[in-house]
């Protein structure tokens, strides 16, 4: 069973104004092509936590061996629905992102019915299924304690090249750093609450009360020497002791060597000592 326009304008609540409309005439749209097979809401309308400034994200599945070849016309065919001002692809015959005259965006993924079961979406709300693709099946998380280390690696590394990017007088570069460390950190995070990370956008709603705190205590590193190297350490107080935590729990080694190489390393260059 289809839902109804109502119901389709329910979904969006909270959304800016003629969001319920552009999604009914693309679906008006895809539902007359013979090569579309399947229409769902995904992102934060799909949970219900969009609000004005949400975009609308769109999960099209097309008929088996129809992907490539619906992909081709999805430009002309979302232009034809509302004025465009920009359409591009940011994952080559998969990801359509879209900006409408009046600034309302759509971000529209496809894929080919018989890829669905590979799919790791969201939570879904079907537009229309004329395939039986039923549920889409939802993001699961997995434990990768490969992964882990791999990242608690990296992190380590880029604390030991604040040494040479300062020496270097790269402190626009720096701030970059800094909030790269942020992303490990909350990346880090969904993984101590086993949850797939989705979209960047929205991310902080999904963390627990305490994860959001500590996110809150780190400065935003500005352009000058005392302020990058306060922030590297910020994150550092928040990530080490959890990532040590979250390895003992995963049995992951721990990086030793390399840790003791580092605070050895900023120590010695910069009189910094990690907590």
């Amino acid at each position: 069973m289809q839902p109804s326009d109502r119901e389709l304008e329910g979904a969006l609540v909270g959304m800016a104004a003629g969001y319920e409309e552009l999604l009914v005439g693309l679906r008006d749209k895809l539902r007359g092509d013979r090569r579309a097979g399947a229409l769902f809401v995904t992102g934060s309308a799909a949970v219900g936590q969009a609000d004005r400034y949400s975009d609308l994200d769109l999960l099209l599945i097309a008929r088996a061996g129809e992907a490539e070849s619906l992909a081709s016309a999805l430009v002309e065919l979302v232009a034809s629905v509302a004025p465009t001002v920009m359409a591009r692809w940011t994952i080559a015959g998969r990801l359509l992102s879209t900006v409408m005259a009046d600034w309302r965006r759509v971000d529209l993924a496809v894929i080919d019915a018989e890829k669905v079961g590979s799919w790791r979406a969201g939570p879904a709300l079907r537009v229309f299924d004329e395939v039986g693709v039923g549920e889409v099946p939802e993001r699961r998380y997995v434990r990768s304690p490969e992964r882990l280390r791999d990242r608690i690696e990296q992190f380590l590394r880029s604390l030991g090249l604040l040494v040479r990017d300062l020496h270097r007088g790269d402190l626009r570069l720096l701030c970059f750093a800094v909030e790269f460390l942020v992303d490990e950190l909350v990346t880090l995070m969904f993984d101590e609450i086993e949850t797939p990370r989705g979209a960047k956008k929205g991310t902080y709603r999904q963390l627990p009360a305490e994860s959001l705190e500590a996110l809150s205590q780190i400065p935003v590193a500005h352009p000058e020497p005392q302020s990058v190297i306060d922030a590297h350490v910020a994150v550092a107080r928040a990530f080490l002791p959890r990532a040590r935590a979250l390895s003992r729990h995963w049995n992951v080694e721990w990086p030793t060597e390399m840790e003791e190489a580092t605070r050895r390393l900023l120590r010695r260059e910069l009189n910094v000592v990690l907590p």
